[in-house]
């Protein structure tokens, strides 16, 4: 033991693992300058083609990116079956890379986020509006990170 504690010892570093998933910043740079944004969609479940979840994703308005317009993955890419409607889509296992404007991905997650907001201002407001003089009912939630051993508060 060298008598220094674990958050005083040099941890390795490690250069950035492979990751077959990850998409280059320059690539998506380019298709946000294009209005486009990207996202790894499930194409295969179990071995069997999941329609439901393409369908689904299709009806918002995701396309599959061809190869021709990402060569940058597509040389990585795994290619499928040639008779395969994904054969000259980017794919990585039972993923395709699919794309859509980056117009619409934004007011969908700005609308669930308002969403979320709300639900959570209503059920606060529900907490709040059942508390009893006797015993109040006081919201003073916060989040805190702690290392080393825990302080409970009191």
């Amino acid at each position: 033991m060298t008598g220094r504690t674990r958050q005083e010892q040099e941890r390795p570093t490690y250069e950035e693992d492979y990751n077959p998933l990850k998409i280059p910043t320059e690539v998506k740079d380019r298709f946000l300058d294009d209005g486009k944004a990207l996202m790894w969609v499930r194409h295969m479940i179990k071995g069997q083609t999941d329609w439901m979840n393409l369908r689904k994703k299709e009806e918002f308005g995701w396309t599959t990116v061809k190869t021709d317009e990402c060569q940058e993955l597509a040389t990585a890419a795994v290619t499928a079956l040639p008779d395969d409607r994904f054969s000259d889509c980017i794919i990585r296992g039972d993923l395709v890379l699919m794309q859509c404007s980056a117009e619409k991905v934004n007011a969908r997650t700005e609308y669930f986020k308002r969403k979320t907001q709300e639900q959570e201002d209503a059920v606060n407001q529900q907490l709040m509006a059942s508390s009893d003089s006797r015993l109040p009912i006081s919201n003073q939630s916060r989040s805190r990170i702690t290392t080393g051993r825990p302080q409970f508060d009191s």
